[in-house]
């Protein structure tokens, strides 16, 4: 029970308002008992985790060390050990102690601390325990300055000579209870072995020191040194004085007055007013140092956009800045922009809100299922309703763009696209290469590292533009540093240090003038924008300091409540560190906030970000980037998949940061292992290569063989998909031993499944069907399950290839019925489909079946599943209705698979579009074809795409009169005919292998071939049917009892078949002379051959008409038909009928002269 806070009258557990007064009941937080807002995740008081019901675990505090990048200065006099043996030591110590006294001296007064002083020895640090900007150049000149005071002993009658380095690197920083400091780090080291390099009285730095210090600081190169401890001589330089200091440049940040770009900015107005004229996708890519004004130009622009009446759509987002980065993440967060989405909302609220986006944009309905069904995992949504290949994803993603840019203009800006993946970089030029009558204006923001990584980004596009943003001139920089100082800038006594530091970089000119605000001092300021970041963070009070820290680990963009889970003890007034933090401009909130119910901040520059992290140490990163993990999932416990590769980025940082200061982290892998599954569920979708890196991760934190060979098969399926076929079949055979040796029985017959079908993709269809035999094996009496019905379709399509169409016609109808039993649509409709191929012969429902095994496949939106089912169909459809309707539905197929990025499924589409050509004898639109699937198998690694396009090949030049090549060809292909082992490949093979060796006269080869024919169709007597005309000449003049005995086995898929076996009748009754029934029959035959479009069987079934009527007498009928049928065969290319008309006519000619 809970009292009303207006009445006092008590409410019941839940209740929202007050049953006495009305008044809202507030609800309490269990862990501190604050008041907390109705639908917060996390209470604002104690960071308690509301959704999750757990208080969170404290994370340890952190450490008293802290990392820095701090510049050393290592002093020594040139031989005191000798001098020593020969002084007096009261006189000795009277010259050391005037040298370490001018020494400290010099330190201190270039903002230096001397950490040790070593007899003859002087170590100093700079940076420590305050850095500056300029560090390494302070180090050199206090070093410079060194050896002038030394001088002055000398003249002043001190005998005193030294050697002095100078080196600047990483450094961990120890703080002592007493406030002193502790330095560890190479560093040290490095700096007590070049002093020895340095010449007497001179100055030597190392890399680091030089870079940072040359503009102030002038050097000349000496020979890199080998010193001991270092494997590699390290590069030198001798420092022979400071010069007048010049400024250096480098970064930005938002929200700065709008100088000088205003032609710039008409360069972005003059790309929307193009895009919008021409109905055509404009690129443009702002380019420049970090900090020159990328996003300043964008965000005036939106301004500029946004004054304007006519409507546009703006969407925007930005690749996060984690090494790789997360695989599409500006993407989804636009894709969430549009529809309206929030992280941290319940799975229902957001389908809700993608369908009605989705709904919204495209009124065919079979479109928005396929669209909402592959860009849903980009939102948030189940990943398994994704699509199973990235290049369908680029489609999805491009229909989206283009039906939101058809409904008005839209400007699309990714922020930071130098830290994309390169499948981003991959969509995005899809994009601009597909995106078709679409006024869309593309907006990239990157820095010039972009052109490293992809040097054709861009490039070779008519419509794109890249803005290469230079720095600004001294007067707009001076007018810029007006606007940000308060008082008369032009009166300031540090105006021309200030323009000279700036050098035109606006970040530069912000974080200058926001330093000497607080009191910092612009003469002694850094030449690099990290070591100013780095000045204005050691600048703020402790607790604001750590908690950018903490905050740093989160990223770029955090949330306070998980600064407090990581860090509870670190600050007792949250709210002051945020207002105090903001008004520095350090960090900034954020508007609308991507996570329901959290208040949500950004860093104002990820540089600061950056070097706030650099200075925590990796024990500290370690058990920070835990404690996010912990956060993220206490914040979305329902929708953990979501934030799958965040959690994975964290968890990984922690075990290998983990491990390098507190070793192995069983627990560690186990959570690493759980997401590195989640986050490939998502992007293999995506990435495919991405997925592999995440599922080898799986693999390798495995903690027994059943995870590791689970992990293993969904390796084996994603790399299948990828086209690694070698790979996946290893994956598949580690995960069957695996998971043997765990004694999962279902998980092996999983592997063997998917051996079988990388086996059968190999051309190996024995091996194929006896891996799958044993899947079905091993499962045998098991519960159903989804995989279990994917193993019995898998074995169903296996036996009908086969020929073994009983087995094949039960295994589909259980796979069917347990489909449909477990709400598995996509299984259900492959295993329909599959049940209509296999019932082909007996069933007179088939082609209703594989109807509707497609139409499941399409309505479900499973567009992988469609394309199988559309060949299965078509390929039953060529017998019934004839080629010309099976290709017409075929190519209905290809631009399916090419709009929605099935590239390789497309290639099996025009397999089968060959097939029906070749039926119809359409050469001149088969040739082509042929040659370009030959071509991309080639460049794909080969395949059975690449035996069929040889097999077709080989048909074609038989057809065109090219028949010794073709014999040559088809005797070459028919080994991996067999091997495939599918009857369907093997019995055209075998028929036009047999033809075309009767044509040449090889009739021994050929019999032989015609009785392989006759036995491997003897279990598929349709497949007989099929193709028994092709041997019919041949076998009724050299074996016509074999041809009787094929024609009588025969059994027809349909009409167009069935007349094709007619035909090898009407031969039978030629070769026995019953010449009239041979004409009856033909007659028939030809009407079909006409109704059904199959031209060279028309050809060939018109020469043997004029044969028999010729038989008969009718010299002028035969004549008139030859001459019919010849400009067809001329039309289409086939020599081989011209040749035999040719010759008929002749024969014709003679018998009439006779």
């Amino acid at each position: 029970m809970v009292n009303c806070s207006s009445c006092g009258t008590p409410a019941p557990d839940g209740a929202r308002f007050c049953p006495t007064c009305g008044s809202g009941i507030a609800t309490a937080c269990p862990n501190c008992n604050a008041e907390t807002p109705d639908g917060a995740a996390f209470c604002p008081s104690c960071g308690f985790a509301l959704a999750a019901g757990e208080a969170p675990e404290a994370t340890a505090p952190l450490s008293t060390e802290t990392r820095k990048v701090v510049s050393v200065v290592f002093a020594d006099v040139v031989g005191f050990t000798s001098e020593t043996e020969r002084s007096d030591p009261e006189d000795m110590r009277a010259r050391l102690t005037a040298y370490q006294n001018a020494v400290r001296a010099d330190v201190e007064r270039h903002g230096g601390k001397v950490e040790k002083l070593l007899g003859d020895g002087v170590f100093a640090v700079f940076g420590v325990p305050t850095a500056h900007e300029d560090d390494p150049e302070r180090a050199v000149r206090a070093a410079l300055r060194i050896q002038d005071s030394v001088e002055a002993l000398r003249e002043a009658g001190t005998d005193v000579t030294v050697r002095v380095a100078v080196t600047t690197g990483e450094a961990i920083i120890q703080m002592s209870d007493d406030g002193g400091e502790g330095i560890i780090g190479d560093v040290v080291n490095t700096a007590s072995r070049l002093e020895g390099e340095a010449p007497v009285g001179g100055v030597v730095v190392d890399q680091r020191t030089y870079a940072a210090s040359r503009r102030a600081i002038e050097f000349e190169p000496r020979e890199p040194v080998t010193v001991k401890g270092k494997a590699e001589p390290i590069p030198v330089w001798h420092a022979i004085g400071a010069r007048s200091r010049f400024g250096v440049g480098v970064d930005d940040t938002d929200l700065t007055p709008f100088l000088g770009r205003q032609r710039e900015l008409s360069g972005l107005i003059d790309a929307l007013a193009r895009a919008e004229a021409e109905e055509a996708i404009q690129l443009v890519t702002i380019t420049g140092e970090p900090g020159v004004g990328k996003s300043r130009l964008t965000r005036e622009f939106f301004r500029h956009v946004d004054e304007q009446p006519e409507r546009r759509y703006w969407r925007q987002g930005r690749c996060l800045p984690y090494g790789e980065g997360i695989t599409f993440w500006a993407i989804g967060e636009i894709l969430k922009a549009h529809a309206g989405i929030l992280d941290g909302e319940a799975v229902e609220e957001t389908s809700r809100k993608w369908d009605e986006a989705i709904g919204d944009l495209f009124a065919e309905a079979a479109t928005a299922t396929w669209v909402r069904r592959s860009l849903g995992p980009l939102v948030g949504l189940d990943p398994g309703s994704g699509v199973s290949d990235r290049e369908e994803l680029f489609a999805a993603g491009r229909s989206f763009i283009e039906a939101v840019a058809e409904r008005d203009p839209l400007i699309l800006v990714i922020e930071d696209l130098h830290w994309a993946d390169g499948a981003l970089i991959d969509f995005l030029e899809h994009l601009l290469d597909w995106a078709s009558s679409s006024p869309v204006l593309l907006i990239c923001t990157a820095r010039p590292e972009l052109f490293v990584e992809y040097p054709a980004w861009g490039g070779g596009k008519r419509s794109a533009v890249t803005v290469a943003l230079s720095p600004l001139s001294s007067q707009l920089t001076a007018d810029l540093l007006g606007e940000l100082l308060p008082g008369d800038f032009d009166s300031r006594p540090d105006k021309a240090v200030l323009l000279e530091r700036c050098s035109g970089n606006p970040l530069y000119a912000i974080e200058f003038s926001r330093l000497a605000a607080e009191g910092g001092n612009p003469e002694e300021l850094p030449a690099e924008i990290e070591a100013l970041v780095a000045a204005r963070i050691d600048l703020l009070p402790e607790d604001e300091k750590r908690f950018l820290q903490v905050a740093s680990v989160v990223g770029k963009v955090f949330w306070p409540t998980a600064v407090e889970f990581m860090s509870p003890a670190g600050t007792d007034d949250i709210a002051a560190v945020l207002r105090s933090l903001s008004a520095r401009e350090m960090i900034r909130p954020i508007r609308r906030s991507s996570m329901h119910g959290v208040n949500e901040f950004s860093f104002w520059h990820v540089l600061v970000r950056d070097v706030a992290y650099g200075q925590l140490t990796k024990a500290d990163r370690a058990r920070l980037h835990e404690s996010v993990a912990g956060w993220l999932e206490a914040a979305n416990p329902d929708r953990l998949d979501d934030s799958a590769e965040l959690l994975l980025h964290h968890l990984e940082q922690a075990l290998e940061l983990g491990r390098i200061t507190s070793g192995d982290r069983p627990d560690l892998y186990a959570r690493v292992h759980q997401f590195s599954l989640a986050a490939a569920a998502r992007s293999k979708y995506l990435d495919a290569g991405r997925a592999l890196v995440q599922l080898q991760r799986a693999v390798d934190t495995a903690s027994d063989p059943a995870q590791r060979g689970l992990a293993l098969i969904q390796f084996a399926q994603v790399a299948y998909s990828a086209g690694q076929l070698d790979e996946a079949d290893q994956a598949a055979g580690e995960a069957g031993r695996q998971l043997e040796q765990a004694g999962d029985v279902v998980g092996q017959a999983r592997a063997a499944a998917e051996r079988s079908r990388t086996a059968w993709i190999l051309g190996d269809g024995d091996v194929s069907l006896n891996l799958t035999l044993d899947a079905v094996a091993m499962v045998d009496g098991w519960p159903p399950s989804i995989e279990i019905a994917g193993i019995y379709a898998s074995a169903a399509s296996q036996h009908m290839l086969k020929g073994n169409n009983a087995e094949a016609r039960r295994l589909a109808a259980l796979a069917r019925d347990m489909a449909r039993t477990l709400g598995a649509p996509e299984e259900e409709a492959y295993a329909v489909s599959v049940l209509g191929s296999a019932a082909k012969a007996s069933d007179p429902h088939s082609l209703e079946l594989l109807k509707e095994g497609l139409e499941l496949s399409l309505e479900g939106g499973f567009t992988g599943r469609a394309l199988v089912c559309y060949n299965n169909y078509t390929s039953s459809l060529q017998w019934v209705e004839g080629p010309d309707a099976a290709a017409k539905v075929i190519s209905e197929a290809i631009d399916l698979a090419y709009q929605r990025g099935h590239e390789g499924a497309g290639l099996w589409s025009k397999m089968s579009l060959l097939e029906h050509l070749f039926l119809a004898g359409d050469l001149p639109r088969a040739l082509p074809l042929v040659n370009e699937l030959a071509e991309l198998d080639e460049r794909r690694g080969g395949s059975q795409i690449g035996t069929g396009a040889r097999f077709f090949r080989s048909w074609a030049l038989y057809l065109s009169g090219d028949t010794d090549e073709a014999a040559q060809l088809i005797d070459g292909t028919l080994g991996e005919l067999r091997k495939i082992g599918d009857v369907q490949a093997v019995a055209p093979g075998l028929a036009i292998a047999a033809a075309v060796h009767f044509e040449i006269g090889g009739h021994s080869r050929a019999l032989t071939l015609a009785e392989e024919f006759d036995s491997a169709t003897g279990s598929t007597p349709f497949w007989r049917s099929a193709y028994v005309h092709w041997i019919a000449d041949g076998l009724a003049e050299a074996a016509p009892g074999v041809l009787k005995r094929m024609v009588d086995g025969a059994e027809s898929l349909g009409p167009v078949d069935a007349s094709l076996t007619r035909y090898a009748a009407a031969r039978l009754a030629e070769a026995r002379g019953d010449h009239q029934l041979a004409i009856a029959t033909l007659e028939e035959t030809l009407a079909a051959a006409d109704r059904f479009g199959l031209i060279v069987s028309g050809l060939w079934q018109r020469i043997c008409l004029a044969r028999c009527v010729a038989a008969t007498g009718d010299l002028a009928e035969a004549g008139r038909l030859l001459g019919q049928a010849r400009p067809t065969a001329v039309e289409y290319g086939v020599g081989l009928m011209v040749a035999k008309i040719d010759a008929a006519l002749d024969d014709l000619g003679a018998g009439a002269a006779g």
